[in-house]
Formats: C-alpha cells, structure tokens, sequence
C-alpha cells in the first residue's frame, strides 16, 4: 500500500438567496437541487472515466466542460468577496466553480483513502 494515490472528493455549497435562472438548454428555471442533481451526475461520471490520480485543477477543468456540455451556466475561479466588521474584502475566497449563480463547487482531491479495515481500530 505504499504508492501515492488520489481520490476525487466532490463538495458541494448551496449559495442562498440566488434568484432563480433559466437554464440555457431548456429555458425553465432551475432549483438548487436540480442543478445538484446534475452536479452530482456528472461528478460521477467523471470520476468514474477518469479515475483516481489526477490534480484538482484536472477534475475541475473537465467538470466544467461537462456541465457546460449540459447546458449549465459555470464560472471557475471566481472570488468571492468578505465582509468582516463592515470591511469589504474582495479576496476572501475563490470557488471552483460556481454553477448556474446558485451553487458553490468545491474540488477536492487527497493523496489516499483509507480502507474500512485501516481506518476502524479493531
């Protein structure tokens, strides 16, 4: 078990308050867990053809592609400003992706998974 291996973990962030869009493929509007749903479709699709072992900035790239594939508005690296005591800090975060101006997608990817038999003391 030595080798160095990545595993794509998906986190999703629902944004609130976003008012609803239309979606570019069908022109109805769209709720959060209906742009989750498609999110979480093609997290595994993609993990799934690409497979563990690629850097996030990868995963994002295709994810991105993906979705737009699906008609879904996305905008990658955005940041997100702060506030903090009635100062507005414009770099407080950057998101991945954020899908339809409603969804925050986070993209993580970690060097191993630990088995069910490492992870619990027996």
């Amino acid at each position: 078990m030595g080798g160095s291996r990545r595993c794509l973990i998906f986190s999703l962030r629902l944004r609130l308050f976003a008012p609803l869009r239309e979606s570019a493929c069908s022109g109805l509007l769209m709720t959060e867990n209906e742009i989750a749903t498609q999110i979480v479709d093609a997290a595994c699709r993609v993990h799934t053809t690409l497979g563990p072992g690629l850097f996030e900035s990868v995963y994002e790239t295709v994810m991105a592609h993906e979705l737009t594939r699906r008609g879904l508005q996305v905008a990658r690296q955005q940041p997100i400003a702060v506030v903090w005591e009635n100062v507005h800090m414009e770099a407080g975060f950057r998101a991945d992706l954020i899908v339809e101006d409603k969804v925050i997608v986070e993209i993580k990817s970690i060097e191993a998974s630990a088995s069910l038999r490492e992870a619990v003391p027996l």
